[in-house]
């Protein structure tokens, strides 16, 4: 059985990735990435956390939008994004109580569907602090600051 791990970082083409499928109702593939965000926004089982906005990631434009998970609703191992789970993965799937943060980068030719979830974790020994969750977004905020498109 594999530890758990407190918070994952994945990306997507969007609307066709070859390995991940979106489970994001209410969104059609030629959206553009202010419309794909406006969406998720209100993605049933969720409260808005931080309103959807514009910025950038590794120089392109994007949008942004930070969820709270109040239901999971089935949509695993991600959040919003579904694909193939393998025996040894770290991450099962979302859970209650979940931060998700996503951001959907117009490349030009593609939209990226970048999305990182944390863990509070649910049993003891796993439950993260305040200032476990903090250092986690500070890590996740250097991670998606330091992406790169080539």
């Amino acid at each position: 059985e594999p530890q758990g791990a407190q918070a994952i970082i994945y990306w997507a083409g969007f609307p066709d990735d070859p390995i991940a499928g979106p489970c994001l109702p209410g969104v059609v593939g030629h959206a553009s990435s202010t419309e794909i965000v406006d969406a998720v926004a209100f993605t049933p089982g969720t409260d808005l956390v931080e309103a959807a906005h514009s910025t950038t990631v590794g120089g392109y434009p994007a949008a942004h939008v930070v969820l709270a998970v109040d239901e999971d609703t089935g949509c695993d191992p991600g959040f919003l994004f579904r694909w193939p789970l393998q025996d040894h993965a770290a991450w099962r799937g979302t859970e209650p109580g979940d931060i998700v943060r996503v951001w959907v980068v117009d490349v030009g030719s593609r939209l990226i569907f970048l999305v990182a979830e944390t863990h509070r974790g649910t049993s003891p020994g796993t439950q993260l602090t305040e200032r476990g969750l903090a250092r986690l977004e500070l890590e996740i905020r250097s991670i998606v600051e330091s992406i790169e498109f080539e």
